[in-house]
């Protein structure tokens, strides 16, 4: 059945498929731009011309042909073959096909999807912008140096010295394909030497600066009732010795300098950046990716955590292991306990094969319908009146989100589990 059907109003289903073109044309951009073949700018404001947009689909085609000539260098066959259960188009020079859209999908996405084997250095290539597109995402090489310049030594250089100064122990490129690992990533966070021998392999800081984020803050540390359940949840001596200090430090300006220093370490960069993709990758996290951990960064914490307040027997004891408000628009997060109690399990779950789809799903649930006697069917049927009403609701929030022209803003996930 196709997704408008939910609607019987003609005029909402039109304002929905409307919606979904414009997501369709964001998508696009936001791909391209990701590894620069167009402007960064363009996600940001939308504006591109025929002509950029023409120019920007003819380069990419030429690096992806020239990728698909090399087999040896990476896994690129295997996501295109993957595409061919997606209907072949004839290409247009103002438009990617389904199959190329999906592709770029895979290929900028961060769980597994494109391995990179070899890369040829001193030229620009797909695979090349994709390696430069990672390290900048974890804001691991200078700003200046973009997707679409050559690959050259010098940048090389800098993405080994990156991979070593957080404990990294192997080359640049095997540090590459782990960025796009999301387990192989939260496995070295919390075994890195350079992370786990200071406070970074535990916690991280976060300064708010918006009203919304400090509100947001004060919300959650409001529920939390002791210091006594963080430090508990604190695994390295030295890790605990110091958040203990800036806990029970009396002087507020100290500790305000104290954390100020430790915010700009690039180990804590690093590590706030990785949460800011885990958030991104759960669906929860709907802006740019960036080191700035603002109030669209702080609204997707909360409503992780929230999830984990509402699941979770003792709640809020279980937020206050995770974090600390340290009332100076300041906060202290157990990276390491949302790690290994929350997100590695979640990136080590997989569907089993027999409910790998939406309707083999609703095959089990409704094997046996035929037992449901008749006054719970009229119970089941009122609440699926119930929620298509609520989905109805929900969907039209998002259309209309997506026709303001001011939200354009808002981030697809782009692989797998998106």
């Amino acid at each position: 059945m196709e997704a408008f059907q939910i609607f019987e109003n003609h005029e909402i289903e039109k304002e929905f498929k409307q919606a979904f073109n414009e997501l369709d044309l964001m998508e696009i951009i936001q791909l391209l731009s990701d590894l620069k073949y167009l402007p960064l700018k363009a996600f940001d404001d939308g504006v591109i011309s025929t002509v950029e947009k023409q120019r920007a689909i003819q380069r990419f085609r030429a690096d992806y042909k020239k990728a698909m000539n090399a087999s040896e260098m990476s896994n690129l066959n295997e996501i295109v073959l993957a595409s061919e259960v997606i209907e072949q188009e004839e290409p247009d020079p103002n438009q990617l096909t389904q199959r190329e859209v999906y592709v770029l999908k895979e290929i900028t996405g961060l769980d597994q999807e494109l391995i990179i084997h070899q890369i040829s250095s001193d030229e620009t290539s797909l695979l090349s912008r994709v390696l430069i597109y990672r390290y900048r995402l974890y804001d691991l090489v200078d700003k200046k140096v973009f997707p679409n310049q050559k690959l050259t030594s010098s940048i090389i250089d800098k993405f080994q010295e990156a991979a070593k100064d957080l404990g990294f122990k192997e080359d640049w490129l095997t540090f590459g394909n782990l960025l796009a690992d999301q387990h192989k990533l939260s496995t070295f966070c919390i075994s890195s030497p350079i992370l786990t021998n200071k406070v970074f392999g535990d916690c991280i800081f976060i300064m708010i600066k918006s009203q919304q984020g400090k509100d947001v803050i004060d919300e959650l540390g409001n529920t939390i009732k002791t210091k006594e359940n963080f430090l508990e949840s604190v695994d390295s001596a030295g890790a605990k010795s110091i958040i203990n200090d800036i806990m029970y430090h009396d002087n507020l300006n100290e500790v305000t300098n104290f954390v100020n220093e430790y915010l700009e370490k690039p180990a804590n960069i690093f590590m706030r950046r990785v949460l800011q993709v885990k958030l991104w990758m759960m669906g929860l996290y709907h802006g740019k990716l960036d080191n700035y951990f603002g109030p669209v960064s702080i609204g997707a914490l909360h409503d992780f955590l929230m999830t984990i307040v509402e699941e979770t027997e003792n709640g809020k004891i279980e937020l206050g292991r995770i974090l600390h408000d340290l009332q100076n628009s300041q906060c202290v997060i157990n990276i390491n306990y949302l790690l290994t109690k929350y997100f590695i399990p979640i990136e080590d779950d997989v569907i089993p094969h027999e409910q790998g789809s939406v309707s083999q799903i609703f095959d089990f649930v409704l094997e046996d319908k035929d037992s449901i006697e008749r006054e719970n069917f009229n119970e089941v049927k009122q609440n699926a009146i119930k929620l298509t009403s609520s989905l109805q609701t929900a969907l039209r929030n998002e259309s209309k989100t997506i026709l303001d022209k001011g939200a354009r803003n808002i981030r697809l996930y782009k692989a797998k589990k998106g």
